[in-house]
């Protein structure tokens, strides 16, 4: 249902000015990328879900938007993927929308439903 680490991999070094990484032991497990007033990646390898790299992760995003001064952020999360919507709304983060989105595969892009999810500040 998700895309593969070689997708966000590849996108690793494009944005790093708007990225916050997490390393454990000299490797790149996770990363956050955000970009106007949205976080359009937050991944995590598989193997360290549960391990608490993901919460830091959106945390920083989320602190750099606010630091922005933007007072409602968002993200797009697959419709389906309820393991990830869970995660967000443990966060603060709730469905405003469900949306048809073009988002980018390996190859190409694809349209997908996703839920448009918000958080206000204050």
């Amino acid at each position: 249902m998700g895309r593969p680490f070689a997708f966000f991999e590849a996108r690793i070094g494009s944005g790093i000015d708007r990225m916050a990484v997490a390393i454990i032991d000299g490797e790149v497990v996770g990363f956050a990328g955000w970009e106007g007033d949205g976080i359009g990646q937050v991944f995590v390898l598989p193997a360290w879900h549960g391990q608490d790299v993901g919460a830091p992760l959106l945390q920083a995003a989320e602190d750099v938007l606010k630091e922005q001064g933007h007072a409602l952020i968002w993200l797009q999360c697959r419709v389906g993927n309820n393991r990830a919507r869970a995660f967000y709304e443990k966060h603060g983060w709730y469905v405003a929308r469900e949306v048809k989105a073009d988002i980018g595969t390996l190859t190409t892009r694809e349209p997908i439903m996703v839920w448009r999810m918000e958080k206000r500040f204050g």
